[in-house]
């Protein structure tokens, strides 16, 4: 069956299948009574995107062969009886975005090639017999989520170059590890991820005996450092004196900068609140409106805002005087292609941060780990499908405080007729089944945890199983007033 290369999926589930695998059947049904190897055999399935066998009887080594299946995203050996050494090739799949290998019996080091499977969000290989060091080029791996090495008997120090990353699971508890914890690693969210390491030592985690610097620092480094420290501290010294009569200077001419902003961030664009309001002048006005003046800054990147310059009418004041205040300006970027972007700019004294992006789409887990990788556009993609389904924006009053479209649909889930009841009014009744198909699969990109969401791969083939024979298009005038409408798919024509 794999000899062409070109199978993309089996499915054999509820069956009573038994006995070992055929050699040439690369894709695995998912029961409990499978046994024997994954032969060799597996590189000829050129197409296969997902590989799941967990909770079988499958035992042998994983042959080395399985990396030459470039097209796999996801593989699921977990709760089997494999042991041996993982393929030293393994880095060889670009594509790999989860990789399950907990339960089993493999040996050996983990291979330092599997830094370089770069789309890799999830890593598990707990409860094996794994051995030698954690490979410092899982540092590299910059959209790793949650990795878990416990249970293992991995030794050495733990990778200052994990500092790096923002992982919402990591667990290296139960091994022989040793050293110092790195200080970035020492934080609650990571308490118990170290536990059952007798040789680990913190200056930070109480629960943890205190390293010992001076055993681990030779004299001749300890005055270096003691000088470097020395020089240090001098030129911060000469810095905040030349600040601090920079900034004298400066005061007569910031009466703008008196105000208080807030900061939030997603794409984050960092600049200085001087960039911003040393150039609110004449000279690079570019527009007036109602509410303020609009002007052109050029950053020191080479990048170019607009700036609007709010006007607050002081209602107090006869006539209705305006008063120039900053508190709140529109930033816009602008683009080779004029693609531009709303953004709440509320900063602080010396930086401000932007959000680059639309609330009710941003992906819970960006909040930790101000990353954006395959599966936040899964989830902003789950976002629009409620839309199209429900005739609803993401952020709506209804919903409550801090609640957004997400929210409100899990709250509407309790019955059969709860469901139906928030399918869009304006969807004929004959097609709201569909809808509700559509509707699945969006709850399905929107879960809270990353690692549940499904690929885009996936989403894609979903919507092509659903087959909705119908297709709803939203209109949107001038006003910003949404009109929706269902016409057949095959007649429907591009509109000026």
């Amino acid at each position: 069956m794999c000899k062409r290369g070109t199978m993309t999926e089996l499915l054999v589930l509820q069956n009573r299948l038994s006995g070992e695998i055929p050699r040439d059947l690369c894709e695995l049904p998912d029961t409990d009574s499978l046994e024997g190897p994954i032969t060799s055999d597996i590189k000829n399935a050129k197409s296969l995107g997902q590989l799941f066998v967990s909770k079988n009887r499958l035992s042998g080594e994983l042959p080395e062969e399985i990396s030459k299946a470039e097209s796999l995203d996801a593989i699921d050996l977990s709760y089997n009886q494999f042991l041996g050494k993982i393929p030293s090739k393994i880095g060889d799949l670009k594509r790999l975005s989860s990789l399950h290998m907990e339960n089993n019996m493999f040996s050996g080091s983990i291979p330092d090639s599997i830094g370089s499977c770069d789309m890799l969000s999830d890593l598990d290989m707990a409860h094996n017999s794994l051995s030698g060091k954690i490979p410092p080029s899982l540092g590299s791996l910059q959209v790793l989520n949650s990795l878990n090495l416990s249970e293992n008997h991995l030794s050495g120090q733990i990778p200052s170059s994990l500092s790096s990353l923002k992982l919402s699971l990591l667990d290296l508890s139960n091994n022989r590890l040793t050293g110092q914890i790195p200080q970035s690693l020492s934080i609650e969210a990571y308490n118990g991820s170290f536990s059952g390491n007798p040789g680990l030592c913190s200056s930070d985690i109480t629960s943890f005996q205190r390293c010992s610097k001076e055993a681990s620092i030779s004299k001749g480094i300890q005055t270096l450092i003691t000088c470097l420290v020395v020089v240090v501290v001098l030129l911060s010294l000469f810095l905040a004196c030349y600040v601090r009569l920079y900034s004298r200077e400066k005061d007569q001419e910031r009466s703008l900068k008196e105000e208080s902003w807030n900061v939030k961030s997603f794409q984050v664009l960092t600049f200085t609140e001087d960039e911003i309001l040393d150039a609110i002048k004449e000279e690079n006005l570019i527009g007036k409106g109602a509410s303020g003046n609009v002007y052109r800054v050029l950053l020191a990147n080479g990048r170019e805002l607009a700036v609007k310059h709010i006007w607050n009418t002081d209602s107090g004041s006869g006539g209705g005087r305006r008063k120039s205040r900053t508190t709140s300006p529109m930033l816009r970027k602008r683009s080779e292609k004029s693609r531009e972007f709303d953004a709440e700019a509320n900063s602080s004294k010396d930086s401000t941060h932007v959000i680059a992006g639309t609330h009710g789409y941003i992906a819970p887990e960006y909040g930790y780990t101000y990353k954006v990788n395959e599966k936040s556009d899964v989830y902003s993609f789950g976002v629009v499908l409620m839309e199209l389904v429900t005739g609803k924006r993401p952020i709506e009053p209804e919903y409550g405080e801090n609640k957004d479209i997400v929210n409100w649909v899990s709250s509407k889930l309790k019955t059969r007729q709860d469901v139906f009841g928030i399918v869009d009014s304006r969807i004929p009744e004959p097609y709201k089944e569909e809808a509700i198909n559509v509707l699945r699969i969006a709850i399905l990109c929107t879960t809270n945890l990353p690692n549940l969401r499904p690929t885009m791969r996936s989403v894609v083939q979903m919507l092509e199983d659903a087959e909705p024979c119908k297709l709803v298009r939203v209109v949107v005038d001038k006003e910003g007033n949404g009109k929706a409408k269902v016409t057949d798919s095959r007649k429907i024509k591009q509109e000026p």
